[in-house]
This record gives C-alpha cells, structure tokens and sequence, in this order.
C-alpha cells in the first residue's frame, strides 16, 4: 500500500494487546466517528518524545497499530503525557483509570484504515534493519520505530583493540649486574642491591 507511504517515511508501530479489551481497535474506531479524533494511550514503557517528534514533524505523519492478525494506519498529528478530558475510549476508565492503569503517553488519532498485515515485510526495524514482519513475532516489545521501504545502514562499532600492557618488574634494574649495582651515580654502585624499587636511580 505504497499510497500511504512515503519511502523513508519514519513510523511508529504499537502492538495493541487484545487481553485488556477484544474490541479496542473497534472502540478507537467509535471514538474516531464521534469526536474526529481518537487518543491512543500506552501504558508501560513509553517511546522517548524525541523520536515521537521526529515522526510528527514529517509531512503526513503515521503510526501503525498491530495485532497478530490485523494491521492498522493512523494518521496522528500530536502527542501528550497527561490524561486528556475526552476523545478516548470508554473502556479506558473502566480497564484502566479505575484500576491505577494510566497511560502515561498518549498519541492522538486523526484517521484510522486497516491495510494488508503483508505491508510488513516493506518496513525495517531502525535498530536492526530487519522486516517488522520477521521481527514482530519474535519480539515482546510493545512499540518499535520503523522506517519504510528502505533499509536503515547501521552503524557497526568497531571494537577497540585492547593495548597490552608491558608489566614491568618493579624489582628490575638495567643497572643491576648479577646483582650488583653498575651504576656510578648510585649510593650502591659496586654494591650488592637489595632493594632496587626503592632506588631513584633505577632504570626498568
């Protein structure tokens, strides 16, 4: 579904989960038709606001909303972090705010269509440049930034060779012969030294 999509385009995916509520795609759909606009809330870990702004300051804005069967578009234009005054889904006061459920991100929906579930194979995970398709069910993550019809180039880190490091016996001195010390400037010179880590004059 090229149409909906630009290459490169920036997306935002959430798995919804179905245990909370059967419905809820249909109960944002409700909300769509009543109000024009929906709130979308996720509880939990949350994507940071940064990568959320990056994707609302494209052109045509999308999110995607994922069930195992079943993928939705939505076209969004804001996000938030308080609880807004309506355009949610009832269910949510019920399933969520009166149990101490609160989102503590929301996004809100301007337009919502369901599109073919295969449109994942066309999208890449940014962090690992492989399909949303081959990711999604492996993966437990409940959102993940995607990038469509075309393969992030991620960035290999190089290790750094560790430097090996000459351990030096502190005992040791160049000046020191069959354990007497050569060194005409010494206090010990054609002495025997015992002590040669304590000496000024030594050399490793």
């Amino acid at each position: 579904m090229g149409s909906y999509f630009e290459k490169g385009e920036k997306l935002l995916l959430f798995r919804v989960n179905l245990n909370v509520k059967k419905d809820a795609i249909e109960r944002h759909f409700d909300t769509l038709k009543e109000y024009g606009y929906c709130w979308f809330g996720k509880i939990g870990r949350t994507p940071l606001d940064d990568k959320v702004q990056d994707i609302l300051a494209q052109d045509h804005p999308h999110m995607l909303l994922y069930t195992k069967k079943k993928l939705f578009v939505c076209g969004v234009d804001k996000m938030a972090h308080e609880k807004p005054s309506d355009g949610f889904p009832n269910y949510y006061k019920r399933e969520l705010f009166s149990k101490d459920m609160n989102p503590r991100f929301y996004i809100r929906i301007l337009s919502m269509k369901e599109i073919p579930v295969d449109e994942l194979q066309n999208m890449f995970v940014i962090t690992t440049a492989k399909t949303a398709e081959e990711t999604l069910p492996k993966a437990k993550a409940t959102f993940m930034f995607l990038v469509y019809g075309q393969k992030p180039i991620i960035e290999k880190k190089t290790k750094r060779k560790k430097e090996k490091k000459i351990i030096v016996n502190p005992r040791f001195c160049k000046y020191q012969l069959d354990g007497i010390c050569n060194n005409h400037r010494c206090v010990n010179y054609e002495y025997e030294c015992f002590h040669p880590e304590l000496c000024t004059k030594r050399k490793g």
